[in-house]
């Protein structure tokens, strides 16, 4: 049973995650490190991946959608106010996604009322397709670190995937022609977001989505300066 509002925010707070944030590590390069994390599970739902790229080589976004006889497998966070207002801004709760509050059941069989994202886009924003295989083997570490069922890995391992693929008709740049930027010179850039150590241009981009691309800018503690793509 999922309450469509999510509860106020209280000091500290449960969070279920399907997706990316199911890996720990992904959570600390967004100086989110949750206090305790747990394999859980979430029955009468379906991961799916139907949230449309915004960028083509970005594959398909995860979601949940209702099935009676579905499951949805994951991990289960617990984290400040803080630390959940960060996640908030991360995923784009209020454009992309809407918090609920639903009951978890924990791999030891404890029932625990978690937050979980459910995508609120427009219809059009909406269809299934196959995810980046970037996207599929951070959720595949992610729910292996985490412990969660074989046969729940071995779906994610199968799953349909898409590849960068370059353009051949745009030749690809030589590296060190690239422009260097600093994260300086990236935030004060209305139109260009970081992403797997390169840096986008996003003026194309609807205005209300560029705005959660430029929140979500990758800033790795490994990856000080990434080069224009």
């Amino acid at each position: 049973m999922a309450s469509s509002e999510a509860a106020p925010l209280s000091s500290s707070l449960w969070y279920f995650s399907y997706g990316s944030n199911m890996n720990v590590l992904q959570l600390r390069s967004k100086n989110v490190d949750p206090s305790e994390s747990y394999p859980a599970k979430l029955p009468g739902w379906r991961l799916v991946f139907n949230l449309k790229p915004v960028l083509k080589f970005m594959g398909h976004q995860g979601n949940i959608i209702p099935d009676p006889h579905g499951c949805v497998h994951g991990v289960l966070h617990h984290f400040t106010a803080e630390q959940m207002a960060t996640i908030d801004r991360l995923e784009g709760s209020g454009v992309f996604y809407k918090r609920e509050l639903m009951k978890i059941t924990t791999y030891d069989r404890r029932d625990i009322d978690a937050h979980v994202y459910v995508a609120i886009l427009p219809l059009e924003y909406i269809s299934e397709g196959p995810p980046s295989d970037r996207y599929r083997t951070i959720l595949l570490t992610g729910a292996t670190m985490a412990g969660l069922e074989p046969s729940y890995i071995d779906w994610l391992k199968n799953l349909d995937c898409t590849k960068i693929v370059h353009n051949k008709e745009r030749p690809k740049p030589d590296i060190k022609d690239l422009k260097v930027w600093t994260w300086e010179e990236i935030e004060a850039s209305n139109n260009a977001s970081a992403m797997m150590g390169y840096v986008f241009d996003i003026s194309s981009i609807p205005p209300h989505v560029r705005g959660i691309m430029k929140r979500t800018t990758s800033r790795t503690p490994e990856l000080r300066l990434v080069m224009l793509m």
